[in-house]
């Protein structure tokens, strides 16, 4: 796959016809993967590439609209999705105010028709341009004046629920992981260096890896969850119960924290990058009277870990 990063307005000529799919794609979710998997088979029946065009950073940071807007899946993190996809090339587009503003004929004209496309696919959600305007995909055909096709996918559905990044946002926040799981057909991750905490932990007789998460990366609501690590250069997957939260016990309104007890782990991994698969929510976060009734508590969230992976779900 080639990676190229644009800014508007940008110098790029494709001199091969690709089949193009836009979208943001926040989190891959499987209506992401219909998207791009619709377009994939039309690049692939017409023994063409599939090219991709999205954005970076999301514009709800570059305008200020949701200050507190988080992630699901980083630039990085999308980019190894699109490989795994199929992508052949990639479209880097920074969002800025320039490329915000323009109309919907100025996009196909001076964005869409450079890269050369046959097809464009997209969600049926999805728009381009300026806000508020027709720059959408009902008017995408239009715009084309005849150049190329449109395909428009149509809303991908669970339980009568929409499949989108914001009913994962939702989810996630309430730590419903089956929802979080089924929407984007595979398990939720984070990632972040592992640096020191407190060592309460070590004292209770549960040391936990305390991971760093970006601050603009969505994590699952406070809580303990059944979970998998990977730590950077050691290619084993370990077995781990993670908790979230503000650690009510001992210093309660301090910043949420995420620590992973790594089960039969003892190894020193601070300074390396820990990627968390979180599986299943245990319980809530709780405050408890004592470290003894904490410490009775962390063994049976223990036991129900080890009965998970063993198969006793």
């Amino acid at each position: 796959m080639k990676t190229y990063e644009l800014t508007y307005p940008i110098s790029i000529n494709q001199q091969a016809n690709q089949v193009i799919v836009l979208g943001f794609f926040d989190g891959l979710h499987l209506g992401h993967q219909q998207v791009i998997n619709t377009a994939k088979k039309i690049a692939q029946d017409n023994g063409i590439p599939l090219g991709l065009l999205t954005y970076y950073p999301h514009p709800s940071l570059v305008f200020g609209n949701d200050s507190e807007f988080q992630y699901l899946t980083d630039k990085k993190e999308r980019e190894s999705e699109f490989e795994r996809l199929g992508v052949d090339n990639l479209y880097f587009l920074e969002m800025t105010q320039d490329f915000s503003n323009i109309d919907g004929q100025t996009f196909v004209d001076q964005i869409l028709m450079p890269l050369n496309p046959r097809t464009v696919v997209a969600g049926f959600d999805h728009t381009y341009g300026a806000p508020n305007t027709t720059a959408d995909m009902q008017h995408l055909t239009d715009f084309s004046k005849g150049r190329f096709e449109v395909i428009i996918v149509e809303e991908q559905q669970d339980n009568s629920q929409k499949i989108s990044s914001t009913n994962i946002r939702k989810a996630l926040s309430v730590g419903d992981l089956d929802t979080v799981t089924t929407m984007l057909g595979r398990y939720y991750t984070n990632r972040g260096k592992v640096i020191h905490g407190d060592a309460r932990g070590r004292l209770l007789g549960y040391p936990t890896l305390n991971v760093q998460v970006a601050k603009d990366h969505k994590i699952p609501g406070n809580g303990v969850y059944i979970t998998q690590v990977k730590i950077e250069g050691d290619d084993n997957i370990y077995q781990s119960m993670t908790s979230v939260g503000t650690n009510p016990t001992f210093e309660p309104g301090r910043p949420i924290t995420v620590e992973v007890h790594v089960l039969n782990f003892d190894q020193d991994v601070y300074g390396k990058v820990a990627t968390v698969t979180w599986i299943k929510k245990l319980r809530d976060q709780e405050k408890f009277d004592s470290a003894e009734s904490l410490i009775e508590q962390l063994r049976v969230d223990e036991t129900n870990t080890w009965n998970y992976f063993n198969g006793q779900k």
